[in-house]
């Protein structure tokens, strides 16, 4: 396999595609940081802030499936452009906001922003396959893990400085400029004629077709499963970054801010170190996940803030190396005219379990001290993921591309 880089400047069109969720992924940030600010400046209601965040979940729950049959149905660069341009309109809406009785827009049009993502998200992921060579595929989703990291690190720290010294205006316009020249690289990009075809079945039929692939597919379960299980132990330690910060380390903003970029320059570095497993990447794929609960467990225990971003790095490396070869082996076993579908339900799955248990989360915190629920959540991280690791191996996915238009398995 080339190395990352080589791949970076002989993948074109992927470059581009990245460099568009890299920008878009920057604005996003940004508006978030802004609009969180927005509602405690106005508001100072906690609630207010827990609806905007709960808004920000549930559209997977509702278009995460439709987002999958567009996908496959309609052209995925067009779904990206329009997503994008529409998005525009709706960063720019947070500008009405001027008073506490405004704060609907707020929460109407986070639900609209994030319900396009969630169409967004899928057609992105199935249009990867269809732009670089088959054997790139591990290396560019390792580069896509590091990407998420950039934004996540970057993203994080502009989002406070820029809302300090311009204000969350000037959040709000470069969010909307980010989705502008996101829209206009995705235009650039070159698609094969004949993924430019929809794919004009019925929905039916789609829905039918989905059916007989998780019912005839061991791999897909395993997926499935592991969509559902990981975001249990997941969605509490998102709950948990905060408080470690605040209750436990006393290290309050600037804590926060230590462990998010801890967090990010995780995702970089296991995206940097996957593609040399790609001889192992079955059990990369189970090893990561392991790493990551185990690494959350210490987390949970970890005497000060150091110790605690270390561990927290060391997870998240594990993560990347384990989303990174999962949605390889997905592009790699499952037929091609599928990936729009699978990669909705599993998002749809994971957003929304995830968000139910981030609320759970906060109801255990009111009986049960942070780092038991941590101990908790990096236990059952590990756990899943190993139960994951052996039916992954059973399941024998393939780990070599496969041209055939089979339902595969």
């Amino acid at each position: 396999m080339l190395k990352s880089t080589q791949i970076w400047k002989n993948e074109i069109q992927f470059r581009r595609l990245v460099a568009a969720g890299f920008i878009n992924g920057i604005g996003d940030w940004l508006s978030n940081v802004a609009v969180l600010g927005l509602i405690l400046m106005l508001t100072g209601s906690g609630i207010a802030v827990g609806i905007t965040l709960a808004l920000r979940v549930l559209p997977y729950l509702l278009f995460g499936p439709l987002a999958g049959i567009l996908a496959d149905r309609f052209s995925k660069k067009n779904i990206l452009v329009i997503t994008d341009l529409v998005r525009i309109f709706l960063a720019l809406s947070f500008l009405f906001v001027k008073s506490p009785d405004h704060i609907w827009i707020v929460y109407l049009s986070t639900f609209l922003l994030v319900s396009l993502t969630a169409i967004y998200t899928p057609a992105r992921s199935a249009l990867i396959p269809s732009l670089v060579k088959p054997d790139n595929l591990l290396a560019v989703n390792s580069i896509d893990q590091s990407m998420a990291g950039s934004v996540m690190v970057i993203g994080a720290v502009l989002g406070g400085v820029i809302t300090a010294g311009g204000g969350a205006e000037a959040a709000f316009w470069l969010n909307a400029l980010s989705f502008l020249f996101s829209a206009l690289l995705t235009l650039n990009i070159q698609v094969p004629v004949s993924e430019k075809r929809a794919v004009q079945t019925k929905i039916k039929r789609q829905m039918s077709e989905t059916y007989a692939i998780v019912r005839s597919s061991s791999f897909v379960k395993v997926m499935i499963i592991l969509s559902a299980l990981w975001p249990i132990g997941g969605g509490a330690v998102n709950v948990l970054l905060s408080v470690y910060s605040f209750d436990i380390f006393h290290a309050g903003n600037q804590g926060v801010g230590i462990l998010y970029a801890s967090l990010g320059l995780g995702f970089i570095l296991g995206g940097g170190l996957t593609p040399y497993l790609s001889r192992w990447i079955l059990p990369a794929a189970a090893v990561g996940f392991v790493v990551e609960g185990i690494a959350h467990l210490l987390v949970s225990q970890s005497p000060n803030l150091t110790f605690a971003s270390l561990f927290l790095l060391i997870a998240t490396v594990g993560a990347s190396v384990g989303n990174a070869s999962t949605n390889t082996l997905v592009m790699h076993t499952i037929d091609r005219n599928l990936h729009g579908r699978m990669f909705g339900l599993f998002s749809t799955l994971r957003n929304s379990i995830l968000g139910a248990t981030m609320f759970l989360s906060g109801l255990l915190l009111e009986v049960m001290s942070p780092r038991f629920l941590g101990l908790i959540a990096g236990l059952l991280i590990a756990v899943i993921a190993a139960v994951f690791g052996f039916f992954l191996v059973k399941s024998k996915p393939a780990t070599q591309h496969r041209s055939s238009a089979s339902h595969l398995l």
